[in-house]
């Protein structure tokens, strides 16, 4: 195996802790946003599953979840 180690290091992927962190955020969302998540680590990262995103788009992902779960609950305020 002649590649650097840097190119190994961008295909590795996500592990258990990072895999709960990420479905404990997806389960604060509702089906719609869950299904746009899924779009767009698939759109972005070439990860069909959770499983499959890279380690190094991990916190990407934790920040892109956050906010989108900041949002859902701001929206929650104004509407009630």
């Amino acid at each position: 195996n002649n590649q650097p180690i840097e190119q190994n290091q961008a295909f590795e992927k996500i592990g258990k802790t990072e895999i709960t962190s990420l479905i404990t955020l997806i389960n604060n969302l509702d089906e719609e946003n869950r299904k746009s998540f899924r779009e767009w680590i698939k759109k972005n990262f070439k990860a069909e599953t959770i499983q499959d995103i890279p380690k190094t788009c991990f916190e990407k992902c934790m920040v892109s979840l956050n906010a989108k779960i900041k949002y859902l609950k701001d929206q929650e305020r104004i509407v009630a």
